[in-house]
């Protein structure tokens, strides 16, 4: 079928183009039949790393955990979960495999008075970063959940 359209073309394009111009059209269309497909040069990725859960604005319940949860990357080689108070200081930091999509936390451990903020950083090999989620919020704990 794509040999019909591609014969049909010269064929019109002969009657209405002067011989060397469709000469070169089809030399073109030949080579770009044959050509290997163009190689993207940025790394490529699944997804774009996303967080997932906690939502954003959430009040966890003290005395339970907090299930801190992302979209996994290709290129990711690890993880790093990070969790600081509005001011920049941090209160958790854990260095996570490529294989790990979700990490647990008591909650005692984010017990603060002020609200936090969370993100999860997308690590290569050499410990570079390649991709980071946006900042969520956690508000102080609560004796039941609360999404505000």
């Amino acid at each position: 079928m794509m040999l019909r359209k591609i014969l049909f073309a010269v064929s019109f394009i002969t009657l209405f183009m002067p011989a060397r111009f469709v000469a070169a059209q089809i030399a073109e269309s030949a080579l770009a039949l044959k050509a290997e497909p163009k190689r993207n040069s940025m790394p490529l990725t699944s997804a774009r790393l996303l967080p997932l859960l906690p939502l954003d604005q959430i009040s966890p319940v003290a005395g339970s955990h907090v299930d801190f949860s992302w979209s996994a990357i290709a290129s990711a080689d690890r993880y790093r979960l990070e969790v600081e108070e509005a001011n920049g200081k941090t209160i958790l930091s854990q260095l996570l495999s490529r294989s790990v999509d979700h990490h647990r936390v008591p909650s005692a451990q984010l017990d603060a008075r002020e609200n936090l903020r969370w993100r999860v950083v997308a690590l290569d090999p050499a410990g570079k970063q390649i991709a980071e989620t946006p900042w969520r919020t956690l508000r102080p704990l609560s004796s039941v959940c609360e999404i505000l």
